[in-house]
């Protein structure tokens, strides 16, 4: 075998063991470099959602209860007692007494409740065939104050006059001063009348009405 067929051979084993040997240092290279590579992955972990802070709820205390905010009770909640009214009767009122004719009828209220009492009928002065006269009658006090203020007036009036003459319920109607009204009312009481007639019999007189005067004149 000639040298230079030797030196062919052996250069051709070289470059295919060159072929061979770099190929697998190559496929080396290429595991290593995919090793390092997941080596240097970094996994990211997701962290769970929290849950918010919730405050802490004190009870409440019974001074701290506030009992101005309490809505009382509806009406729907009280208990109510309830009336059958069919057992329950309407009471007719009395029927108004028979009253002879010309018989004024007293009326009856705080003011009046006892005008009239004790007497059986009093007639209405303007119903009379006679009224009555005045017999005697003294002249009226005259308040000390109002005499030396120099001041005057009258006060209106109305009383009864029963049978025997006598005035009884005497009712002031207006007055100017109210210090005329209690002389006013005593010189009434103290008056003597004669009575009232309705045909041919005395009766008892009401509405009788007098104005009594106050004047300095009739004092001096």
């Amino acid at each position: 075998m000639s040298r230079q067929l030797i030196l062919s051979l052996l250069g051709s084993l070289l470059i295919h063991g060159g072929f061979l040997w770099g190929g697998e240092l190559f496929n080396k290279a290429k595991s290593s470099l995919a090793k390092k590579e997941e080596a240097q992955t970094v996994e990211v972990m997701v962290m769970p959602p929290q849950e918010p802070d919730t405050p802490e709820v004190t009870p409440d205390t019974a001074h701290d209860t506030d009992i101005s905010d309490l809505a009382p009770p509806s009406q729907m909640d009280v208990a109510s007692a309830s009336v059958d009214s069919a057992f329950t009767q309407q009471v007719q009122p009395p029927p108004p007494p028979r009253i002879s004719k010309g018989v004024m009828a007293i009326p009856t209220g705080p003011s009046s409740a006892n005008i009239g009492k004790g007497l059986a009928n009093v007639f209405d002065v303007s119903n009379l065939d006679q009224k009555p006269e005045a017999r005697f009658q003294p002249s009226p006090k005259y308040p000390l104050s109002l005499k030396r203020a120099g001041i005057t007036g009258s006060v209106l009036v109305k009383f009864i006059v029963d049978t025997s003459g006598d005035v009884r319920d005497v009712v002031v109607i207006h007055s100017t001063h109210r210090e005329f009204e209690n002389p006013a009312i005593e010189v009434l009481m103290k008056s003597k009348f004669r009575p009232g007639k309705k045909g041919n019999a005395v009766v008892n007189t009401g509405n009788c009405q007098q104005e009594v005067e106050f004047s300095l004149k009739a004092e001096k």
